[in-house]
């Protein structure tokens, strides 16, 4: 397994600091004093040409936010949104605070000293990051993130989403997510007065992460492989969700460093050592007498097989240089507004806070007790195990509840007769609570006792607003709350099931399709004659071939299939009055 992650034979080259520091941007361009590209001005002022001519060095600056903001030479610089076209374009932001979507096409994206918002858009997209705390979506593609001219001093967020993508950070407190697909996260820090605890995540794809100095590293779901570089000084690095079984790790130490003769587990020896930690169950790694990095897996399960040392200078990062090929500087094109396409979120191992966009999101939530808002789209949600809070709004949903005490909560913040999206929705493991009053809705609760609302809980609404739903309750002792058009499978356990007639039409039904002697069934209803406590009129059972039709009830008819009229009757029929 270790050979996986020998990255010269991954990568194929040598790793080359100049990718950091910047060497090879500086050979195709110049900057002037307050780092804008001064080799722009000859292309600049083919298309500018009702821009008055300054001097190179002390006007290219302002020519170019007169021509984004629409103002005079010499004017204060204000925020801008920047948008690209469909084909390859080259995009630049300076000082101010912008926005940028890149749109379609292989796009290079440069940010400025501002704290900018960056959307790739779909292709295989170049980023280069500026100074400021900026936040940059890759999106689609096989994407390259990397600081620009080494010179990052803020604290970064970066989302790769889809695609292999190849995420570099040098300074700074980042974070850094690959998201989905095999991507290549690095965050080596080259200067100690901007040196920064970065957190790193692959996500879904086989992933290889390098930190440094305090860094937390988390591969995700997928065999992935990571690395350490260590130095005298620096902090340890944390890796989270490590797998003896099937991944591998490398510690890579400076030449000042004790050079390491072996894995050893024996604490007393300082060369190379492995030790337990007793507060945590995890391992501790050491060279020398130095801490620098620390797992949460069993010290013991660590061997030459899954963890080994070298030299950092043995070290090949595969940091191409022909990622960084081909951006030469152009002028920004003036272009029609493109609408930004989804965002794929990826949560921590904490409690996390995560707010969709208005388009179509991805968004995987991991561990920890979350609260989702998946925002308007067409989103996917998988919220992971803790016990979750996922509220949905407009558009067809897909939503994976995951292990633990889940509740969703689904359209029900709209007023009634709207349409809210035909959502489907797993509740997995655990007791939840999914309640969903619009669309054509499908449910699947899974295991445990989960209550299941798909009924006209807000009451008032017309039959055809809430939607014809179809509800597997899955294992467990379940309640559902259902009404007109709706199919009901109760699936195993003691499952009570309510029909919601409160719209009060006499042609609605509800359909149960495995009614049993263990589970009830109960009518919803308002103050109609019939179900007043001093009236109450009991419904009529009838069999009807091997179903039964439970009739005289204001509001329809409930059908249960497969089942006796002694079966129903002995469960008896409850009745709540709205």
């Amino acid at each position: 397994m270790l050979a996986f992650f020998l990255l010269p034979a991954l990568l194929g080259i040598a790793f080359l600091p100049s990718l950091f520091d910047g060497a090879d941007d500086d050979d195709d361009r110049d900057t002037d004093d307050g780092g804008t590209p001064a080799t722009e001005t000859e292309t600049e002022t083919e298309t500018e040409t009702e821009t008055e001519t300054e001097t190179e060095t002390e006007t290219e600056t302002e020519t170019e936010t007169e021509t984004e903001t629409e103002t005079e030479v010499g004017a204060t610089p204000t925020s801008t949104v920047k948008n690209g076209t469909d084909g390859d374009d080259t995009l630049r932001t300076y000082s101010t605070d912008d926005s940028v979507n890149g749109g379609a096409g292989d796009d290079t994206i440069q940010a400025g000293a501002g704290n900018d918002t960056v959307y790739a858009g779909s292709g295989n997209d170049t980023v280069l990051g500026g100074e400021g705390d900026d936040r940059v979506f890759l999106q689609e593609g096989d994407d390259l993130y990397r600081t620009f001219n080494g010179i990052d001093s803020g604290d970064d967020l970066v989302r790769g989403g889809d695609g292999a993508d190849v995420l570099i950070d040098s300074s700074g407190s980042d974070q850094l997510y690959g998201e989905l697909g095999a991507d290549l996260i690095v965050a080596l820090d080259t200067n100690p007065e901007t040196a920064g605890a970065d957190m790193l995540s692959g996500g879904y794809g086989a992933d290889v992460l390098v930190g440094d100095d305090g860094d937390t590293m988390s591969g995700g779901a997928g065999v992935d492989a990571f690395a350490v570089f260590a130095s005298k000084g620096a902090e340890a690095v944390t890796i989270t969700d490590f797998d003896p079984e099937t991944e591998s790790l490398i510690i890579a130490y400076d030449a000042d460093m004790i050079t390491p003769s072996g894995l050893l587990n024996d604490p007393g020896d300082l060369d190379s050592r492995v030790v337990e930690n007793t507060q945590t169950g995890g391992a501790d790694i050491y060279i020398g007498d130095t801490l620098v990095a620390q797992l949460s897996v069993d010290y013991a399960s660590l061997s030459n097989e899954n963890l080994q040392f070298l030299p950092a200078s043995d070290i090949d990062l595969g940091l191409l240089d022909d990622l960084v090929a081909g951006q030469d500087d152009v002028a920004d094109p003036e272009t029609d507004p493109v609408t930004p396409s989804g965002l794929h979120l990826l949560g921590t191992q904490g409690d996390d806070d995560i707010v969709g966009s208005q388009e179509s999101d991805e968004i995987y939530a991991r561990p920890g007790n979350d609260t989702i808002d998946d925002g308007a789209g067409d989103d996917l949600v998988y919220a992971g195990s803790g016990d979750d809070l996922v509220v949905g709004t407009l558009g067809d949903d897909e939503i994976h509840l995951g292990l633990g005490g889940d509740t969703y909560q689904g359209n029900i913040t709209y007023p009634s007769h709207v349409q809210n999206g035909n959502d489907t929705v797993f509740g997995d493991d655990g007791d939840d609570i999914i309640a969903d009053n619009s669309g054509n809705d499908t449910i699947y609760g899974g295991n445990g006792n989960d209550a299941i609302i798909v009924g006209d809980y807000q009451g008032g609404d017309v039959a055809s607003d809430n939607g014809a739903d179809i509800v597997n309750a899955g294992a467990g002792d379940d309640y559902i709350s259902a009404d007109a058009g709706d199919i009901v499978t109760l699936g195993a356990g003691a499952d009570l099931v309510y029909f919601d007639t409160s719209s009060g039409a006499q042609d609605n039904v509800l359909t149960v399709t495995d009614f049993t002697a263990e589970d009830s069934l109960g009518i919803f209803g308002t103050s109609y004659t019939a179900f007043s406590e001093d009236d109450w009129i009991e419904p009529v059972l009838t069999q009807v071939g091997d179903n039964v039709e439970v009739t005289q009830i204001e509001g329809g008819k409930v059908i249960l299939l497969n089942t006796t009229v002694e079966i129903v009757a002995a469960s008896g029929i409850q009745f709540t009055q709205l």
